[in-house]
């Protein structure tokens, strides 16, 4: 695992979990794509608009929950390799990890034409302290990740993981995929 530093509190791992699109072919394979949702639309206002997250996704289950051993498998996979580049960004931010839980891990699969708008990830009904975006392939055009604030533009190369806090400091973006299929994974502590 390699660390970078990209901008203050944004930070990127490389190399984070072995033959990663072995989980992505799990998902497709079975089918289990839905169209997502960000959270209750009242958050997801701009100028009184309903702003845009045009994706598909695939919430995660709990490791009780899943029945199926090859979803265990890349569940356990991921779970541990993020939380190794989890804690040592907590641990370079001299952050107390004591009373941090896990959000659901939120798998997207963006085609062409899908985005999600300028947000920040930290709402009233779900209090995020720290996001982190596991970016899966690079075979796409466009799809960018972009922080506003810091206007920096971000094409993670496949199997990186970055973190960053979720306040009103980061807000950010995913711009439109113009062709193929971007894949990644959401994840937030509490």
């Amino acid at each position: 695992m390699e660390k970078q530093i990209l901008a203050p509190g944004i930070v990127q791992y490389e190399n984070v979990v072995d033959s990663p699109m072995g989980f992505i072919n799990v998902l497709n394979n079975g089918s289990l794509w839905e169209p997502g949702i960000a959270a209750p639309s009242r958050y997801l206002k701009k100028d009184g608009h309903e702003m845009e997250r045009l994706v598909e996704v695939f919430f995660l289950p709990t490791r009780e929950e899943i029945q199926n051993q090859e979803m265990l498998f890349w569940r356990n996979r991921f779970v541990d390799a993020i939380e190794e580049c989890e804690k040592d960004y907590l641990d370079y931010y001299v952050v107390d990890t004591v009373f941090y839980e896990r959000e659901w891990l939120q798998f997207l699969k963006y085609e062409k034409g899908h985005h999600f708008a300028n947000h920040i990830d930290d709402v009233p009904d779900s209090r995020r302290t720290l996001s982190g975006v596991y970016y899966f392939n690079d075979d796409y055009c466009d799809g960018q990740l972009y922080f506003k604030h810091f206007d920096l533009t971000i094409k993670p190369r496949p199997n990186t993981y970055l973190l960053f806090p979720s306040n009103w400091t980061y807000a950010h973006s995913a711009k439109k995929v113009t062709c193929g299929t971007k894949y990644a994974m959401v994840n937030f502590l509490l």
